[in-house]
């Protein structure tokens, strides 16, 4: 029997607003080649670029060492706690973090791990506390690098844990380089939330294969690894590149310049890949490099960074592959690394170090109203090449997935309500009290999915009033983000 379409409309407006972990809010950049060399009048130093501000506020800081490979983490309410770059834990202060230095063994005599990084392009990656330990953050970092030009090679994952509370807030490594599994990699280390909302699946590439490691990493250690070969084999040139997970987890893309993009599928609940995909022969060829990929907040879109050339891919379109459209051109940098930010934008930074990440203000819009800009952020100092590993923290459990048990993170809900539907001058957006406190977009979308209205209100108002007055007579698809998260989406009919 079919619902009465009275509920059928009442469900349609409730929605559920993730709670928000603010763990990637501040992003720390850097480049020095000697540490007494801090000057921004030289573009020498760190540059923080702080998401807790609405525009992103950017400022200077003194580096201690370059940041080449890293990644950073901060507490649950978006303050800095430490980033490393795979040889040192640095502290909130820019300070070597108690017990932080020496995160990097092996033979490798030409490693010099006071100042350098090692030759990865995506190496680290910090994971935040399970509940019952919220002081406790984790380090995952591949380490000793065999440097035999033309051939990176990347063995060991380890683990270091670092108590937060410690040293008075400024945090102590309490546990550092414990090999957790002895091997050879192809760089590209991610993670992505477990279905269930609480524990994480760690993965690596294993090194001239199409095997992939899975660890899943819970409040009881780690379990694994399982080893899954799936797709085509990678070449000796398997270093280099991007991986990423979509923010909803359910994608899983890997690229670089000369094995091309892979595109899978991933299950969260038993860790399992699918539905291989690889795309090569139908890019332009690409000899100098640079390759990054990365996904819009509503894991949709799909952007390919192919040295001096910017590709969107839509994951809905019948033939993927096919459904590639040109977004950018480099005039004056090449394209390599991506990021999603907690902002809805991705940055990408350049195969060269400089104080400019280029910007897709849209990503969730289709072909060129993604709104890419190539040089659109100017840094206080220059920065490598090489984007913060992070993965996207505002993931929690899969509603009505078999391991959808653990109800650990429970969030509050925000009722939406879009209204008179039909409309015919005015449109009112309504939140829900629990809301307030984080401004909000409202975007309306014709059946093309072109933006025809967008709007920002603030965190004191619940009610927005769009005026439709101007918009043909027609349906049209509606949504409310904040700071990157979807709290919602519908249909509303404009009549006339």
């Amino acid at each position: 029997m079919k619902a009465p379409l009275s509920i059928l409309m009442l469900c349609f407006f409730l929605y559920v607003l993730q709670a928000q972990d603010k763990y990637d809010y501040v992003w720390p950049n850097g480049y020095v080649s000697d540490t007494s060399l801090n000057n921004p009048a030289i573009f020498q130093g760190g540059s923080l670029m702080d998401f807790n501000k609405s525009p992103l506020e950017l400022s200077y800081f003194r580096i201690p060492l370059w940041l080449r490979a890293y990644t950073s983490i901060c507490d649950k309410n978006g303050q800095l706690l430490f980033y490393t770059n795979g040889c040192q834990v640095i502290n909130r202060e820019h300070r070597l973090m108690e017990n932080g230095g020496g995160l990097i063994g092996g033979n490798n005599p030409n490693n010099n791990c006071s100042s350098h990084s090692y030759s990865s392009a995506q190496g680290e990656l910090a994971l935040p506390p399970f509940p019952g330990t919220p002081d406790l953050y984790f380090i995952f970092h591949l380490s000793t690098l065999l440097d035999h030009p033309p051939y990176y090679i990347i063995r060991d994952l380890q683990l270091t844990t670092v108590d937060a509370s410690a040293e008075n807030g400024l945090g102590r490594v309490i546990e550092k380089n414990r090999v957790i599994f002895h091997g050879y990699f192809a760089d590209q280390l991610t993670a992505v939330r477990h279905a269930n909302g609480r524990d994480w699946w760690i993965v690596a590439p294993k090194m001239l294969s199409n095997t992939y490691f899975i660890w899943l990493f819970t409040p009881q250690g780690l379990q694994g690894p399982m080893e899954q070969s799936i797709g085509s084999v990678w070449t000796w040139r398997d270093w280099g590149g991007q991986a990423v997970f979509s923010p909803d987890g359910s994608k899983y893309a890997r690229a670089n310049f000369e094995n091309g993009l892979h595109l899978m599928d991933f299950d969260r609940c038993n860790g399992v890949f699918s539905n291989s995909v690889r795309i090569k022969s139908e890019l332009p060829l690409n000899d100098t490099g640079p390759t990054g990929v990365g996904f819009s907040p509503s894991s949709r879109y799909l952007y390919l960074s192919w040295s001096i050339r910017l590709f969107q891919f839509d994951l809905r379109a019948a033939n993927i592959s096919n459904s590639r459209t040109t977004v950018g051109t480099a005039q004056h940098y090449s394209f390599f690394q991506q990021r999603l930010a907690p902002d809805g934008k991705i940055y990408m930074s350049s195969s060269i170090g400089m104080n400019y990440l280029h910007v897709i203000h849209q990503p969730d819009n289709p072909g060129m109203s993604c709104s890419f800009e190539e040089i659109g952020l100017t840094l206080p100092t220059r920065r490598s090449f090489n984007m913060p590993n992070l993965p996207w923290f505002r993931l929690y459990e899969l509603p009505g997935s078999p391991c959808d048990t653990l109800r650990v993170q429970v969030p509050p809900v925000v009722r939406i309500t879009v209204a008179p539907n039909p409309a015919y001058d005015e449109l009112r957006v309504s939140l829900s009290e629990i809301y307030a406190g984080r401004p909000a977009l409202f975007r309306l979308y014709d059946a093309l999915g072109h933006l025809v209205y967008h709007a920002r209100w603030e965190a004191d108002s619940y009610t927005l009033v769009a005026d439709v007055s101007n918009l043909p007579a027609a349906m049209y698809f509606w949504e409310v983000l904040s700071e990157a998260e979807r709290l919602g989406q519908g249909k509303v009919v404009v009549a006339r």
